[in-house]
């Protein structure tokens, strides 16, 4: 066995190896173990031939009903916060950002208007103290 490699360290490095990444000192280390202990040369020839088994499965297509059925359970999870039927189900959908800056529009808006009537209100009474001391001559 080599001392600089025990069984624990050696087992917890098996599937970065077979996978390829280790680096090469790791690698070295752990080769040199395995040739020198039987049980971890055993359980690591075990593992690579079952992920050569797996690689070699092909992967099945997915259900072409996959999109229609996780919005259902989307539907259904959130009492139809999202993908409700009627209006978003056309596919429209106004996003928060155009929202937020028709609000902040909204707000300038009367910001500006408020501060014209009170310009207006201002010379407005300017106007009245100016007739009320003409009165007053």
């Amino acid at each position: 066995m080599n001392p600089k490699m025990d069984h624990d360290a050696a087992q917890a490095l098996f599937n970065d190896h077979v996978d390829g990444e280790l680096g090469a000192e790791q690698s070295a280390a752990l080769e040199a173990h395995v040739q020198a202990c039987e049980s971890c040369r055993e359980a690591l020839d075990q593992l690579r031939t079952t992920v050569a088994g797996l690689r070699g499965l092909s992967t099945p297509p997915p259900a072409s009903d996959i999109l229609q059925g996780v919005q259902r359970k989307i539907r259904k999870r959130s009492r139809g916060r999202y993908f409700t039927r009627g209006f978003a189900t056309s596919g429209y959908r106004v996003p928060y950002e155009i929202i937020a800056l028709l609000m902040v529009l909204l707000m300038v808006v009367v910001y500006f208007g408020m501060a014209s009537l009170q310009d207006l209100g201002a010379v407005s009474g300017a106007e009245r103290g100016h007739a009320e001391d003409r009165e007053r001559e």
